[in-house]
């Protein structure tokens, strides 16, 4: 499914693709952004998992374009059958690492019992989803029945999305207009049966550019001297079989990293990737499946979008790049410019080089892409939060016990606040 129904662009030649690879894979410690976290990269994975079908369509049951939380509690009813039997009261059970109790996801045979297997894909994801299953068993310690507990849990999910996720990664004008307005291209009657791949295959993977080389995850467990953290390779099951409880994630301490500058710079580790079972180079398959869905590039994407939405276009300053590269790791590949260059490289241009984004931040492009597709997923979810989406306080009426604590402790909706909400239930310090 494809939002722009345009004429494609001659894929780039393998030549100039495999320059791209090897220039863009790099040891160097990243450009850090001055403030998008290292922890959205994570939730950017989950949403995605969300709403996005598995590329080789290994994810159980329908993943479908509602941001309903069916990564969570399963994408159809036998999921949701699957996850009740793993529950004893209404909570999720879990698992431990050493000898740490809770501190895993229930495994069996090494396989973690979700229902998108792609949450468990890294050890960072895993324990960002163990954090989510705990805030659900907070909210049955509370007194909520399990059926109250995976709404008011699916309603946080989508806060989170909305007013912190897309709050901190989308230009500040882009995301001003989707909590004040309606979306753009999707209409309230308009056919929205699957997810575009100018999302999938593009725009949404920029949290491949924001992976940091190395990551510190809790400050009582200090790095090696002259080290800093744990590199990204060591978070891949697949590549360390031996993760153990010094690999417990403390979001709070992990929070305070930014995350790498949204730019065309990879780590290292990407290229060796594991993917379906096997070794894979991220920035190659990125690039292949772009081109082969044939996407439009990224100006005529531009012209089209001025085109539909002139007013829109101009209080975003939508404007198209032009030239090549004048800086960065895709200056002076020959053959490669703009105007033919594979959007999801376009789209991390844009927002490395737009004066409103400057790498903190997705260009105005990519906000565009994302924020059309996520605000209407919500919109699309059976109970959500579309229509309270400006309205902070009527937000906080839904979110049940944690929007009472929101209010009493004046927090904001993050996924830190959930962490800190969980902590001060449960008197726990991880």
């Amino acid at each position: 499914m494809r939002m722009f129904q345009l004429k494609p662009m001659t894929p780039v030649s393998k030549s100039i693709r495999k320059i791209i690879v090897e220039k863009t894979l790099t040891d160097e410690p990243p450009a850090q952004a001055t403030s998008v976290k290292a922890h959205y990269t994570y939730i950017a994975q989950m949403i995605a998992h969300d709403i996005v079908p598995s590329t080789n369509g290994s994810t159980p049951g329908t993943v479908t374009p509602e941001l309903d939380f069916g990564s969570m509690y399963g994408h159809s009813a036998s999921d949701q059958q699957r996850i009740q039997a793993l529950n004893k009261h209404g909570k999720f059970v879990f698992g431990s690492l050493k000898n740490v109790h809770d501190s895993d996801l229930a495994r069996t045979g090494g396989v973690a019992e979700i229902p998108d297997s792609r949450n468990d894909e890294n050890h960072l994801i895993s324990q960002m989803h163990l954090w989510w299953q705990k805030y659900h068993n907070t909210l049955i310690d509370e007194g909520l029945s399990t059926a109250n507990a995976i709404e008011v849990c699916s309603s946080t999910f989508q806060a989170v999305a909305m007013l912190d996720f897309a709050k901190n990664t989308l230009a500040k004008g882009v995301f001003d207009y989707y909590i004040r307005n309606q979306p753009w291209f999707y209409g309230p009657f308009q056919d929205y049966s699957g997810i575009p791949e100018e999302f999938s295959l593009a725009a949404f993977r920029f949290g491949h550019s924001m992976i940091l080389h190395r990551y510190l995850l809790r400050f009582d467990r200090p790095p090696v001297p002259g080290i800093s953290g744990v590199e990204i390779g060591k978070m891949f099951r697949s590549h360390n079989p031996n993760i153990d409880d010094s690999f417990i994630v403390n979001w709070n301490d992990f929070s305070t990293q930014a995350a790498a500058r949204i730019d065309t710079a990879f780590p290292e580790a990407m290229g060796i990737a594991p993917f379906h079972g096997k070794k894979k180079n991220i920035v190659n398959i990125n690039i292949k499946a772009g081109e082969k869905a044939q996407l439009a590039r990224g100006p005529r994407i531009v012209a089209e979008i001025k085109n539909l939405v002139p007013e829109l276009s101009e209080l975003v300053d939508l404007r198209p790049l032009t030239g090549a590269p004048a800086r960065g790791r895709l200056r002076g590949i020959s053959g490669l410019d703009y105007a033919n260059m594979p959007l999801w490289l376009y789209l991390l241009e844009e927002s490395d080089n737009a004066p409103q984004s400057k790498g903190d931040r997705l260009g105005p492009l990519a906000s565009l892409l994302v924020g059309e597709v996520l605000f209407s997923a919500v919109r699309l979810a059976n109970k959500n939060l579309f229509d309270n989406r400006g309205n902070t306080e009527s937000i906080r009426q839904e979110l049940g016990p944690l929007g009472t604590w929101l209010t009493e402790n004046n927090r904001a909706v993050t996924f830190i606040s959930v962490v800190d909400y969980v902590n001060e239930r449960n008197k726990i310090n991880v």
